[in-house]
């Protein structure tokens, strides 16, 4: 008898441990969510960060992260990790604000190919482009044409690297007349 009023005890104790967890994982993640539709992407990072330590990880954190970092200027390569962890469970029934969603949206690889473009990485922005392709609806037109522009983007700045033209700089100084 006594076992089990011990076991019972042990699993109540659990169940409240989990609820008050679960609550603070919605909280973080809803001052996170809010910061971030709000694109205040430095106030969002922490949040989504201190999730991480929680041990709340997944490709939507994971995502969400990886933006945050591709949103700030001067922190665009701390997105690729983050957002190659996220490519690897992204999904077409993603559902946004979603504290509970574990996959990542589609839209993940365009900014994925968008970091390592940011961070010279061209043949890796090249190669994630055309996996994002993939992901692109026959009718989204403008996003096929704006991905494709992407893609050459890429092949010239391979082209310009290779080849690079050196120049002299020189201060023009504008005679006075009178």
């Amino acid at each position: 008898m006594l076992k089990w009023s011990f076991l019972l005890s042990a699993f109540l104790l659990v169940s409240i441990t989990q609820g008050q967890d679960e609550k603070k994982i919605k909280q973080l993640y809803k001052e996170a969510d809010t910061h971030f539709l709000y694109e205040e992407f430095d106030l969002a990072l922490p949040f989504y960060l201190q999730l991480i330590g929680e041990g709340w990880e997944n490709a939507n954190i994971y995502n969400s992260i990886g933006m945050c970092y591709l949103n700030s200027s001067g922190n665009e390569s701390l997105a690729i990790p983050y957002l190659e962890k996220a490519i690897t469970n992204i999904s077409a029934n993603y559902k946004e604000g979603n504290y509970k969603e574990d996959r990542a949206p589609q839209e993940a690889l365009f900014y994925l190919a968008k970091a390592y473009r940011l961070n010279g990485q061209f043949d890796k922005a090249i190669q994630t482009y055309k996996q994002y392709q993939g992901y692109i609806g026959v009718s989204d037109v403008y996003l096929i044409d704006f991905v494709a522009l992407q893609i050459k983007t890429c092949e010239t700045a391979i082209q310009m690297t290779a080849n690079p033209i050196y120049f002299v700089e020189n201060e023009l100084s504008i005679g006075q007349s009178g």
